[in-house]
């Protein structure tokens, strides 16, 4: 059946005292909701992309104990409501079902030869640095060296070493001038390439620190009906969000990007698009701004990758995250996993032909069923950042040594279900 017009009402059957399970991991599309039951049937609630990613509200109520009540509040669109039994392998087939009967919109993919991603951090959030003064952003090219000969050529090194330090000065991307600046950091990356490698950057579309907005930036901040910025805090520090359909917003990420590329980029993290909840109102138009960045980026001739899976932006690849859920006071989760745990096969469920970045951790305790054409993501085995120190490039030896043991053994092992 078919739900269309604003506002609409659905009513879905419960199981006994067990009810449905909502799987709704920040992963996941903003417009398709999967409700499982512990049987492993349920219903694929989704509606094809909107090109401006308007917002859509998700609200459940409860009639009695086995009649749950999910109210849509979203623009004016056509909605498919379709049953499926067997789990995620009858979700998938109901989605293709789906596909077959409503105009659906192709993200663009492009083929990745990477097998593997290095995080490298430079410069802690503290400012601090283990990099050797008369070093600097040259420490990249061996780096690169050491992956040439572990895990050959054609893969990424992640990059971080901005002036404030890791996680710090939003907007601001320039590179440090205590590890040399702009001119070493444009010799360390043709080292870099020389090396057969690529080199990819972060930058942060989403929040920003509102005493280093220029003053031009600030009608860029996202406000609520009454006129407030909207606030998050984030490790005791608090930030501005920032409006992705702002056009001087747009602009400013955009010459960041262009910097970067001018050095030797050859890639943009995107942080924090699809793997965050959207504040906004329904109806609003949020990933509009979004889109036109990462096809403007990628103009550049830069790669762009994303936190989470989305299926209206077109990412070259897209991570695989796995966190705990980031809740605010008024009870909307910003990010996370509300299940505790990440759900792999939706990445193939939503766009079976991205390429994903999968933790190595992740990896190592992941699902033996998913086969997903994927990048593995170097970081400490504990999470959190890879910072370079004196025993880095024998840590690193050693990690992706391991990596490859782990991606061969996920490879060859067994399908455990059709």
């Amino acid at each position: 059946m078919e739900l269309s017009s604003l506002g609409r009402t659905l009513v879905a059957s419960g199981h006994g005292d067990r009810g449905l399970m909502i799987n709704y991991p920040s992963i996941a599309s903003c417009r398709t909701l999967i409700l499982e039951s512990a049987q492993g049937d349920g219903l694929l609630i989704t509606a094809p992309p909107d090109p401006s990613a308007r917002v859509t509200r998700f609200t459940f109520k409860s009639v009695d104990s086995s009649v749950p009540v999910l109210e849509i509040l979203a623009p004016e669109s056509v909605w498919a409501v379709c049953p499926f039994e067997g789990g995620i392998p009858g979700c998938g087939s109901a989605m293709e079902r789906i596909k077959e009967t409503l105009p659906w919109a192709k993200v663009r993919h492009r083929a990745m030869a990477a097998q593997y991603q290095v995080q490298v951090g430079l410069i802690d959030p503290r400012g601090n640095t283990a990099v050797p003064a008369n070093e600097g952003f040259m420490v990249l090219a061996d780096i690169a060296r050491v992956m040439g000969r572990t895990i050959g050529t054609a893969n990424i090194l992640h990059v971080f070493g901005y002036a404030q330090g890791h996680d710090r000065g939003y907007p601001d991307y320039t590179p440090c001038s205590r590890l040399g600046g702009k001119p070493l950091l444009r010799m360390a990356l043709e080292s870099v390439h020389q090396q057969g490698q690529q080199a990819v950057f972060y930058l942060n579309p989403r929040i920003a620190e509102r005493e280093r907005l220029s003053v031009s930036l600030l009608s860029s901040i996202l406000t609520d009906s009454r006129g407030e910025p909207f606030r998050e805090e984030y490790r005791g520090r608090e930030f501005v969000v920032m409006n992705p359909g702002s056009e001087p917003w747009i602009e400013h990420i955009l010459a960041q990007a262009k910097a970067l590329a001018a050095l030797g980029a050859d890639g943009i993290q995107l942080d924090q698009v699809a793997g965050r909840n959207a504040l906004a109102e329904p109806g609003a138009p949020w990933g509009g701004g979004y889109l036109r960045m990462i096809e403007s980026i990628q103009a550049l001739g830069l790669r762009v990758w994303i936190e989470g899976l989305s299926d209206l932006y077109p990412a070259d690849w897209f991570e695989m995250t796995d966190r705990e859920p980031s809740v605010s006071r008024d009870g909307s989760i910003h990010s996370g996993h509300p299940l505790g745990t990440s759900a792999p096969d939706l990445f193939h469920l939503s766009t079976p032909q991205a390429c994903c970045l999968v933790p190595f951790k992740k990896l190592q305790n992941s699902q033996k069923d998913l086969r997903i054409n994927m990048i593995i993501d170097i970081n400490k085995s504990k999470g959190g950042l890879f910072l370079y120190d004196a025993d880095y490039l024998t840590t690193l030896a050693t990690y992706l040594s391991q990596a490859i043991h782990t991606r061969s053994a996920f490879l060859e092992a067994p399908r455990s279900r059709e």
